[in-house]
């Protein structure tokens, strides 16, 4: 695993560089349940290390932010019902699957941040 170039969760700078996105990358599937458990069904071996996923409620924008302090979304409009789940996750299981969607490896859990606006 790289040296991570972030400790986990930090606040990233404003010029943090921003990658090719998941979807642009290879074949995903996002599922999520009412209870905000969710699974990221990937058919490829990812080229990044990802240290955290953020989601944001308010932008509906999900994105990963690597070990090396890049920023790689999602690259997927979220359903209106998914997202309402989304906001109750606190983290995404990364699965390789193969051609079938059967999983060939051990899912990784992924931390993920949920940013929702101030509520006053």
């Amino acid at each position: 695993m790289a040296t991570p170039a972030l400790k986990p969760f930090q606040k990233l700078p404003e010029d943090t560089p921003v990658i090719a996105s998941l979807s642009s990358r290879m074949p995903i599937e996002l599922m999520v349940n009412p209870a905000g458990k969710a699974i990221m069904l990937h058919k490829e071996p990812l080229s990044e290390t990802i240290w955290w996923g953020e989601y944001d409620v308010e932008l509906n924008s999900l994105y990963f932010v690597t070990v090396r302090g890049q920023i790689m979304g999602y690259g997927m409009t979220m359903p209106a019902k998914m997202a309402s789940y989304m906001a109750h996750a606190t983290m995404i299981a990364f699965t390789l699957v193969d051609k079938d969607n059967k999983p060939i490896a051990v899912p990784i859990p992924i931390p993920l941040v949920v940013r929702q606006p101030d509520r006053i």
